[in-house]
C-alpha cells in the first residue's frame, strides 16, 4: 500500500502523512497464524501530528477515540508488531506554555523504541511559572543490550523556573535505563544521568553566579 492520509479537517487536519508506505506478510492457510494478511513494515514519510497538552490533560483531537479503541486491546502476546520507521515527522503541541514544535525521526520494530533523534528548534515559553527565551534541545536515544541510552544538548538564552534564573545556558545529559522486553513489566539495572551545566549567570534563592 503506497498513499496519503489525513486525519480530521481536511482544511486543518489533527493528522496528515504526506507518503505512507506499508509492506504487508500474506499468511497461508498452514502457517502459524494462519491465512491471513498482517503489515511487516510501515514507513511514514513527514508526518504531521497537532496535540494540545493543556491543564495537565493530553489530547490528540479527533485521534482521542481511535487511540482509547486500539488501547483497550490486549497486545497479542504470538503475534509480531510491525516495523515502522517515521522520517522527518513533526509535532505542533498547543501548552499552556504556548506553541511547542518537536521534530523526530524513529525506529520502532514489534512496538519496542529502537532509535530515536528529536529536536527542539528554538522557540519562546511564557507561563507563570516558567519562562524561556532562544530554547532549543537535541535528543538521541536508542536501544542497547535491554537499555535504553540517551544522550542531549539544551541551549537557553534565558530561563526562569523552579526558583533558578539563568542567562546562557548550556546543558549537556547523558545516561541509559533499564528497557524491559515485550510482556516485562519490570527490567533490573542501573538508572543513570550525567550532566554538565554552564551558563553566564545563574541565581536563584540565597545564591548569585556570574561567569568571570
Amino acid at each position: 500500500f503506497v498513499g496519503r492520509i489525513t486525519v480530521g479537517d481536511p482544511d486543518d487536519p489533527d493528522v496528515r502523512i504526506d507518503r505512507v508506505v506499508v509492506d504487508y506478510d500474506i499468511g497461508l492457510p498452514w502457517s502459524k497464524d494462519g491465512m491471513g494478511v498482517s503489515p511487516r513494515r510501515v514507513v511514514l514519510t513527514r508526518p504531521l501530528i497537532k496535540a494540545q497538552w493543556l491543564d495537565g490533560q493530553f489530547s490528540l483531537g479527533s485521534l482521542d477515540p481511535l487511540i482509547k479503541e486500539f488501547t483497550s486491546k490486549p497486545p497479542s502476546a504470538d503475534k509480531r508488531g510491525p516495523l515502522i520507521v517515521v522520517s522527518k515527522g513533526q509535532a505542533l503541541l498547543t501548552t499552556d506554555y504556548g506553541l511547542v514544535t518537536l521534530r523526530a525521526d524513529a525506529r520502532i520494530d514489534d512496538g519496542r523504541l529502537k532509535t530515536l533523534t528529536a529536536e527542539l528548534p528554538p522557540s519562546a515559553l511564557d507561563h507563570a511559572n516558567l519562562n524561556a527565551a532562544g530554547l532549543s534541545a537535541k535528543l538521541q536515544a536508542q536501544e542497547v543490550d535491554g537499555r535504553l541510552v540517551f544522550a542531549g544538548h539544551a541551549l537557553a538564552d534565558a530561563f526562569r523556573g523552579a526558583g533558578v534564573q539563568s542567562q546562557k545556558l548550556d546543558l549537556n545529559f547523558e545516561g541509559g535505563v533499564p528497557y524491559p522486553a515485550n510482556g516485562a513489566k519490570k527490567a533490573l539495572g542501573a538508572v543513570v544521568l550525567k550532566a554538565d551545566l554552564t551558563a553566564d549567570a545563574l541565581s536563584g534563592e540565597g545564591f548569585a553566579a556570574q561567569a568571570a
